[in-house]
């Protein structure tokens, strides 16, 4: 066993037990370890470090389980942890197994942290690495019944709970691929969550046997359907059907305010000022998009007088796009 390995069994030895002084001894090697510049293994040791810390968490909520902190370090330090493993350069030379699990982590403790659409996300990467990863479908799909329960849309509901349903599916699967030796009742559960959805499909979304997600047009022209298209991939159509992937019906910015009211004399406003918000990160994306794709240069720049600064820096009117459609989409963050 190397040195590495008993540090994974510290940590899963530590969380079996309960003892929170193992961990911390765990944390300290790894940090020794990272310390050392050992990029080799860099992405390993995040990971061991990202589960000392769900472990320390894990430990801390039995002590404190009436007690919910707004602020989570460990969580926030799993997070990080995670995101620098799948950075480090050696993280695709892992088992892919290993790196699936790194991504179903990551998913796992950004659902954690209220973040589903990003979860949605990353437990995607996993399974685009391995499609039948039981793990990340089946957290997927728990991820997407959270999600929906914030959705006023009963048809973006019932879409949501077919997607649940399929990967559910894929986690109950022969061909399944597991990460580890679970016990039956893990599977038992999985398919007692994929019976109530199927039931609740059969009695309420009825109307879904033949809706074809993918029968909607991207646009009437060729730039229309590059636009849309690009919009689709990377998941910034404002519409929740969108985290469920490039589904053509999510092709439109369709998202509302709830439902609210106003006193009889008083003047309707929050929609007004909700439009400006899509409308300014709408032009955000095609200011981006135009950044992005435009490969010549932009007459303005022919005629732009600029020094040479010995930074290294790059100005162009295509660069200047990309960072005005960053600065407007931070100014839309609550």
């Amino acid at each position: 066993m190397n040195h590495f390995e008993i540090i994974a069994n510290e940590i899963d030895q530590a969380s079996d037990n309960g003892d929170i002084q193992a961990v911390r001894k765990a944390l300290d090697e790894i940090q020794t370890l990272l310390d050392a510049d050992d990029q080799n293994h860099e992405a390993t040791l995040y990971y061991y470090r990202a589960n000392a810390f769900a472990a320390k968490r894990a430990i801390n909520s039995n002590f404190r389980k009436t007690q919910f902190d707004w602020h989570q370090a460990d969580l926030s330090d799993e997070i990080f942890s995670l995101r620098k493993s799948i950075e480090s350069d050696d993280f695709f030379q892992l088992n892919i197994v290993r790196c699936c699990q790194i991504y179903t982590n990551l998913g796992n403790a950004l659902n954690t942290a209220g973040r589903p659409i990003e979860a949605l996300a990353v437990w995607d990467k996993a399974l685009k690495i391995i499609p039948t990863f039981a793990m990340a479908a089946a957290n997927r799909a728990y991820g997407l019944i959270h999600y929906l329960e914030g959705l006023y849309d009963q048809g973006h509901q019932c879409l949501f709970l077919v997607e649940a349903a399929r990967s559910f599916e894929i986690a109950l699967s022969d061909n399944a691929i597991w990460d580890g030796a679970y016990p039956d009742k893990i599977k038992q559960k999985f398919q007692s969550e994929l019976n109530q959805i199927k039931h609740h499909l059969e009695d309420n979304c009825n109307d879904l046997n033949s809706f074809d997600p993918n029968a909607f047009e991207l646009g009437k022209n060729d730039e229309a359907i590059a636009l849309n298209g690009w919009r689709l991939k990377n998941r910034l159509f404002l519409n929740p059907l969108n985290d469920l992937g490039e589904l053509t019906v999510a092709s439109q910015d369709v998202f509302h305010l709830p439902s609210h009211s106003y006193a009889f004399d008083e003047k309707a406003r929050f929609p007004q000022y909700y439009d400006q918000m899509k409308q300014e990160y709408v032009a955000a994306c095609v200011l981006l998009w135009e950044g992005l794709r435009e490969e010549e240069i932009h007459p303005a720049d022919d005629t732009l007088l600029t020094f040479e600064h010995g930074d290294y820096s790059i100005t162009s009117v295509h660069i200047a796009k990309q960072k005005a459609a960053c600065r407007t989409a931070y100014s839309l963050r609550p």
